[in-house]
């Protein structure tokens, strides 16, 4: 069980990827600074934990926007590493600021970083990451191979994979270099699962995926998300770490009725991303069809729409209602 931390406001980044699930950068910077309040996001993140009764794990940095670029995010981590040392610290990070020398040493301390490279050349970089201008894959990859030199928490090395672009014999050569040259623990091969900004990005087939990650490394059998207990940090030479083909896992979700009060949070976390009916039936613990049957109420009331990828549907609060 992770709890999702955000230190950034929407829509704030380093990239502008197709394929992001919270929608098209409109702040598009390189500027670190506190986004948000280091005491506000203490505050709410130790309440949160002393309310929670569902058992949690992990504490992971994610959100609307690239976690880095929060100027403090090392106090936040020093602060969950005294108050809660029992809870683990995860980082989803696209990697962009590990170039600078503090922002590595601002996250040393994390148990795991599962950090994106999507493209290793200009042209894929470009046309899936649509970056900042003064970034380039190179300084990223550069930036990479310097965290890992430091880090001996658990590396993952997320790559998504955009049909088309990314998943040449050419493209897959340059990223397996790259792959060798940082070491992860682990890669893992992502594809689209949820509506991201543009229309044209469409999932990669399984044939695809699993060819992917033939070119990148040992062939693993399809299993879904795999545990990281027992990775080993800092392998030595070619990188040799297994690979993963990540899946969503379908849940039916609980069996509760949905009350009045939840609404808030339902409405919120539809602000944030896409979820289907099963995301949110997860989520909160609710019975599917009931969460079907409030998705349709919102809809015919205009407050949240609903996209689809494949056969799935998904809702989104795109106009930020969090009450009805």
């Amino acid at each position: 069980m992770s709890l999702g931390v955000d230190l950034m406001l929407a829509k704030t980044c380093s990239l502008d990827c197709i394929y992001c699930e919270c929608g098209q950068t409109t702040d598009l910077t390189l500027e670190r600074k506190e986004y948000v309040d280091v005491a506000e996001i203490t505050h709410e993140l130790d309440s949160f934990v002393a309310q929670w009764k569902g058992g949690l794990d992990w504490i992971t940095f994610s959100g609307f926007g690239e976690p880095t670029l929060h100027s403090r995010i090392d106090e936040i981590i020093e602060h969950i590493k005294n108050k809660h040392p029992d809870k683990k610290i995860a980082l989803l990070t696209n990697s962009t600021l590990f170039t600078e020398k503090e922002v590595r040493k601002s996250v040393l301390n994390v148990d795991l970083v599962s950090a994106s490279l999507d493209g290793a050349t200009e042209r894929s970089f470009a046309k899936i990451n649509r970056p900042h201008p003064a970034l380039s894959p190179d300084s990223i990859i550069d930036g990479l191979v310097s965290f890992r030199g430091g880090f001996t928490g658990a590396l993952m090395l997320e790559i998504f994979i955009v049909p088309g672009i990314n998943d040449t014999s050419q493209e897959l050569a340059v990223l397996k270099k790259a792959a060798d040259l940082i070491r992860p623990d682990r890669f893992q091969i992502n594809t689209l699962d949820r509506p991201g900004t543009v229309d044209w990005v469409v999932p990669a087939s399984h044939d695809c995926l699993k060819r992917v990650e033939a070119a990148l490394g040992s062939p693993l059998s399809m299993d879904g998300r795999s545990s990281i207990e027992g990775t080993s940090a800092g392998l030595a030479g070619e990188s040799k770490c297994s690979g993963e083909i990540l899946t969503r896992e379908k849940d039916v979700g609980g069996s509760g009725k949905i009350y009045g009060d939840f609404m808030p949070q339902v409405l919120e976390a539809l602000k944030r991303r896409p979820l289907s009916a099963e995301d949110i039936a997860k989520i909160f613990g609710f019975d599917k069809k009931e969460v079907e049957t409030l998705m349709e109420k919102l809809l015919k009331k205009n407050i949240i729409e609903k996209k689809s990828v494949g056969k799935e549907v998904f809702y989104t609060n795109c106009h930020g209602q969090t009450s009805l």
